[in-house]
């Protein structure tokens, strides 16, 4: 019976940071879009132009970030640790 309590709990936090994820992810791309509109804006002075598309790219940049750690979350959903480094394998000579 633990152990089912145990698993419902991490169901709960993987459905819980899979939801972040996605409006976090959401969020960012609307901003995004929303600033490089404004980067090709012919009103605004060549300066504020160029730090809103500085400012999109970093916005499509998180965004990327958050897609890859919502695909990894999905990819290791038993909850377990997943290390990708088998640098310290005791079993590699």
């Amino acid at each position: 019976m633990n152990n089912s309590a145990t698993n419902n709990d991490l169901m709960l936090k993987k459905y819980c940071m899979f939801f972040m994820l996605i409006c976090s992810g959401v969020v960012t791309l609307t901003s995004a879009i929303f600033l490089s509109s404004y980067a090709f804006n012919p009103e605004l002075s060549s300066d504020e132009r160029i730090d809103h598309a500085i400012k999109a790219f970093a916005m499509f940049s998180m965004f990327s970030f958050l897609t890859k750690e919502t695909y990894n979350l999905a990819q290791h959903d038993d909850g377990v640790e997943h290390n990708e480094t088998t640098s310290n394998n005791p079993t590699q000579a």
